[in-house]
C-alpha cells in the first residue's frame, strides 16, 4: 500500500475475514515492512462493532519482519462501543491495519507498507 502520511492524520487498510477460519486459533501471523519507521495498529473488529487491537513498531527501510500476535493479548479498543465486550473469534468480520505515525510522531512523507498474506495458527 502506497500512501502519504502527514501530521495529525492516519492511513489504514481494511480486509474482510472469514470468522470460521479464526475459531480455535491462537496467533495472528504475518510479515510486515515499511519504507519509513511507523507505529502500526493491528485491529480486529467483530460483527457487533467490538474492536480489539495491539500496536507494533515497524523499523522502516522496507525491512520485512515476521510477527505472531497472540489473540489473547489484544486489548479492547478505545473506540469500541462496548468496553466490556469479550473477544469472540467466531464473530470477527475484518482486520484493520492503521499507521498512526502521523498522530504519534508527526511523521510526514510518502510511505509504502508491505504486508504478507495473513494467517492464523493454533
Amino acid at each position: 500500500m502506497d500512501y502519504h502520511i502527514s501530521g495529525g492524520h492516519v492511513a489504514s487498510i481494511v480486509h474482510a475475514l472469514q470468522a470460521p477460519e479464526m475459531v480455535g486459533k491462537k496467533n495472528l501471523v504475518f510479515e510486515a515492512g515499511c519504507t519509513r519507521s511507523c507505529q502500526l495498529v493491528v485491529q480486529l473488529e467483530q460483527i457487533n462493532g467490538a474492536k480489539f487491537n495491539t500496536t507494533i513498531e515497524l523499523p522502516g527501510k522496507a525491512e520485512s519482519k515476521a510477527y505472531s500476535i497472540p489473540l489473547s493479548t489484544l486489548n479492547i479498543s478505545d473506540d469500541s462501543p462496548d468496553k466490556k465486550a469479550k473477544f469472540d473469534p467466531s464473530q470477527l468480520k475484518q482486520i484493520i491495519f492503521v499507521d498512526i505515525s502521523g498522530l504519534t510522531s508527526g511523521a510526514e512523507g510518502d510511505t509504502t507498507l508491505y504486508l504478507s498474506p495473513i494467517t492464523v495458527k493454533s
